[in-house]
This record gives structure tokens, sequence and C-alpha cells, in this order.
């Protein structure tokens, strides 16, 4: 941590040397797991109140009839924890009923075991299982398309504070000949880094006019898991406010064999005036044989690949891509000509701020 930097600021320097090109990338981690942390508490009841937040109040506010149309292996993939609930209720009833009918005179005891068995086996095949960090992670997902994580809040305004300190910076010292502000959001980061980067525009709105330019790079994004809660009107504002930024230029990189991710809809869930772009990063060409086949059989490894070296050269390389010497919209026109257009809205998805 270098001096004067917050808790929640990691920096260092990433030098880019070839044989013609020489470039140096200052790679600053802005950290908000320590909030999240105190949300993601495992033991009965905390679980219980995030499968409330998530299924109970994200059918009251639309997340599911939303989410289905655009990302129906998103939406299978957050029930998974809840068929798994459900499954071992059915078996334990199951055999409650086939015990009683064997011996009925047992049969009170064994439909009141059953219970007892149910609670038991479920939260046992849980931890082997490890399927509930969906529902935690929804549980505050919910939490924050309400607005009641206030240190996320807080948290976000500092980061934005510190987005616009280095664009000035920057702008100050044309001699260190600064090309480009990057902000890079990975799976839920997505959410958190289009939040801060509508408040550094409040803040600041020449950010991309002036100084270095201006760009915005989200990895597998999961912005309609907030975005598509009917509370959530902050952040379909704070969506609104980026792609209607005519100076931005906001690529996303969606896989669509991540489930964990909503590969067939844009992050911006909306079109507006910046250079938008989403696609595959088309991962079974950029890795050889046998090391696809092993992510394919690991949903999370998948859903972590973008932030990983490549093995093999391709339009998609995260190593490049945020530290190389090409900005996000050279490498745009270099690899995806003709293709920048702000993205489809989301349709029969969206909802309206």
């Amino acid at each position: 941590m270098q001096q004067g930097q917050a808790e929640w600021q990691q920096a260092w320097d990433v030098n880019w040397t070839s044989t013609k090109l020489s470039h140096q990338t200052r790679y600053t981690v802005l950290a908000w797991d320590d909030i999240v942390r105190q949300h993601w508490h495992k033991d009965l009841w905390s679980a219980l109140g995030a499968y409330w937040r998530y299924y109970v109040g994200g059918t009251q506010q639309g997340l599911f009839g939303r989410v289905w149309p655009v990302a129906k292996d998103t939406w299978l993939l957050g029930l998974f924890p809840l068929m798994i609930c459900f499954g071992v209720a059915a078996v334990c009833g199951g055999l409650a009923g086939l015990l009683a009918w064997w011996t009925p005179s047992w049969s009170v005891w064994y439909w009141a075991a059953a219970p007892v068995l149910w609670l038991l086996a479920w939260r046992q095949l849980e931890t082997r299982l490890d399927s509930e960090w969906l529902v935690r992670l929804y549980g505050f997902s919910h939490l924050q398309a309400a607005g009641r994580v206030p240190a996320l809040d807080t948290r976000v305004g500092l980061m934005a504070k510190a987005v616009v300190s280095a664009a000035e910076q920057a702008r100050a010292s044309p001699e260190q000949a600064c090309q480009e502000i990057l902000l890079v959001g990975h799976s839920t980061g997505s959410i958190v880094a289009a939040s801060v980067l509508a408040r550094a525009l409040e803040l600041a709105p020449w950010l991309g006019h002036e100084g270095p330019r201006l760009s915005f790079l989200t990895l597998g994004h999961c912005t309609p898991a907030v975005a598509f809660f009917d509370s959530a009107r902050a952040f379909r504002r704070d969506l609104a406010q980026v792609v209607g930024h005519s100076a931005l230029t906001w690529l996303d990189y969606s896989a669509p064999g991540d489930w964990a991710a909503f590969h067939r809809v844009g992050p911006w869930l909306c079109t507006g005036a910046a250079t938008t772009w989403q696609g595959s990063p088309r991962f079974h060409a950029i890795m050889d044989d046998s090391s696809f086949a092993a992510l394919r059989r690991n949903r999370l490894s998948m859903h972590m690949q973008y932030l990983r070296a490549t093995t093999r050269p391709g339009a998609y390389d995260y190593v490049r891509l945020s530290a190389g010497p090409w900005r996000l919209d050279e490498h745009l026109q270099n690899h995806h000509p003709g293709k920048a257009a702000a993205d489809a809205a989301v349709g029969d998805g969206h909802v309206s701020a």
C-alpha cells in the first residue's frame, strides 16, 4: 500500500516492454469485500434471511420474471439452492410416508422426525455442495438494490473521488502522457464499478473530454442482478448516466458458457451516447483443448477465467487489455472493427427508472 492510500486501495505499477513499445500502467484495486463480509454469515438464521430476501423479495419485485427472458441459464442456476432444499424435503417426506405405511403404529414418530431429518440433511448437503453463496450473494444484491447498505454507498463515493483525483492529476501533468483512465469491473464488481463511474461523472463531467480517455471494461457482468429489482431505481439511473456519457468507451466480455453472467444482454441495459460493445471472450479459442474441457466442468472456474492469462493469442487477453499499450477504443477498432454500436436494450427485461 502506498503512503496516503486508504486500506481499501492497493496500487502497483506494471511495465509493458517489447521491441517496439514501452508502456507503464498504474493498477489500483478498489476493494469492497470487507463490506460484503459483514453480510456473509453462514449460520442458519442468516441463511434463512437470505433465502427470504432473494426468493420472496425477488419474486415480489419482479426479478425472476425479468431474468428468465434474457438469461434462462442464470435463472436456473439461481434456483439451484432452492431445488436442493425442496429436493431434500421431498426425500425426507417420502421416506416418512413409506415408513408410516409400512408400520402405521409408528407413523406419528416418523412424521415428527421428518422435519428434523430434513433440516440436518439439508444443511449437511448444502455444506458439501456450497451452493448457498448464490443465495447470500443475491440476498446482498436485494439490499444493495434498495440502498440498504450505507457502508457501500459511502465506499462508492470515496472510490469515485479517487477516480476523479487520478484524472485530475493526469490532466494537470500532460508531460506524463497518461493515455487512459480505465475502470474494470468483474462479476458483481461490474455493479459497483458502474455506480463508481456514475458518481465520478457527477463530480467531474469533463472526464474523457479533457485529460486522458475514459474507458470502462466489464467482465462476466451481473448488472441485472441488481437492476432488475423494482427498488433499484438509483442504480438504473447510474447505468443511464454512464451509458449516456459520449466520451466513454464501454466494452463487455461475457461468455455464453458462464452461467453466472448475463451474456445475452448488455450491462448498460439501455442505449446512450457512449461507445459500447458486447461479445464473447471465446475461451475455447484462446485455451488448449484439455484446459478448456476442464474449465467447462467447473462453473466457478469458468466465471473466474476472465481474469487469468491465456495460453493462445486472441482478441481477448486480460493482461493486454488492462496493461497493454493500446487504449480500449483502439482495441475495439483493432479487433472488432465496425461493431462499435450501442447494443440492444433489454426489451422485455428492461425496467424503467
